[in-house]
């Protein structure tokens, strides 16, 4: 796709991307389908097309039952960033429909264990000091997919995540029974400087115009303890998600 695109090649790009959406909103797994889910496009100066995901959580959990639900908690380093899009056919109405839908995998090396045992990326065992972690969202053709109150992280950043796995199988796993899925909004916290932060306190403002951090807000003030996590130490985070 050329650099320039004319308003009517847009329009029939967005009318066919709708068309996708709404098929693949019948087909998503029930965890996620249960929940209300809105998408809409919007351009950026980066991206030829942004697709948001909007999710009305059916589940929302306070920072200790988070915790609590965690297979594995970690400190660790994000020290690689991979980007794939799966390619996944469905039969609608007797056609062959291929879904796209990008994730980004993280590789994260692991400074502090304090819940669970880990699961070694490059092999099946514990202790080693590096994991993945998959994520929702990514790129594909230029279309930039977030989620805005769990948009993607980047590279060199230092992190505390409540992970749920590893997984064994699905449609959208890359790694099984090596990949770890992070528990969204309420389960990423940014470490700067040692202290650490919440999704409330730590996402950027807005991506492409799209508000990040007001979002994430809105959805953890509603549960207990996510206020408190703005600049505290690792022995206050834990007096918080264990006692």
């Amino acid at each position: 796709m050329g650099t320039y695109i004319s308003s009517s090649k847009k329009l029939s790009i967005v009318v066919l991307l709708l068309g996708i959406l709404i098929i693949l909103m019948t087909l998503l797994p029930n965890t996620v389908r249960r929940g209300e889910l809105l998408m809409e496009f919007k351009e950026t100066p980066k991206y030829k097309l942004m697709e948001v995901v909007f999710i009305s959580y059916v589940r929302g959990y306070s920072l200790k039952e988070a915790y609590e639900e965690a297979d594995l908690v970690i400190l660790g380093e994000i020290v690689y960033v991979e980007h794939h899009v799966f390619s996944i056919e469905r039969l609608c109405r007797g056609r062959i429909l291929t879904l796209t839908r990008p994730y980004t995998y993280y590789r994260i090396r692991i400074i502090k264990i304090f819940k669970g045992e880990p699961i070694s990326s490059i092999r099946e065992e514990p202790t080693s000091d590096i994991i993945i972690v998959g994520h929702m969202g990514g790129t594909v053709e230029g279309i930039l997919l977030i989620v805005p109150e769990d948009p993607p992280m980047k590279e060199g950043e230092f992190v505390i995540l409540f992970l749920r796995g590893p997984i064994e199988k699905g449609d959208y796993v890359k790694y099984p029974r090596i990949e770890y899925r992070h528990m969204g909004v309420f389960g990423r916290f940014k470490v700067v400087d040692g202290e650490i932060y919440s999704a409330m306190y730590s996402l950027p403002e807005e991506i492409g115009g799209i508000p990040c951090r007001s979002r994430a807000e809105s959805i953890l003030k509603q549960f207990e303890g996510y206020d408190k996590v703005n600049g505290i130490t690792v022995k206050e985070f834990l007096k918080l998600v264990r006692d």
